[in-house]
């Protein structure tokens, strides 16, 4: 922005516009709820198995050594 030294401001490119947004397919939508809810799933047992049972979450993650 470019300063006019008799009008203040002026503005040398034109105002950025947005593209139309669409939004998802009902499809696209229920798939991508579907995913969140089974990482939220995923993430929930590995913390709470971590909190509670380190033992068990080594076991579970990196299995066991025999």
């Amino acid at each position: 922005m470019a300063r006019h030294p008799n009008n203040g401001p002026t503005f040398s490119k034109a105002t950025i516009k947005r593209k139309p947004f669409t939004p998802p397919s009902p499809d696209r939508q229920k798939a991508k709820a579907d995913e969140d809810a089974t990482v939220a799933a995923k993430q929930r047992r590995f913390r709470t198995l971590f909190r509670n049972s380190p033992a068990a979450w080594v076991a579970e993650y990196f299995g066991t050594k025999e």
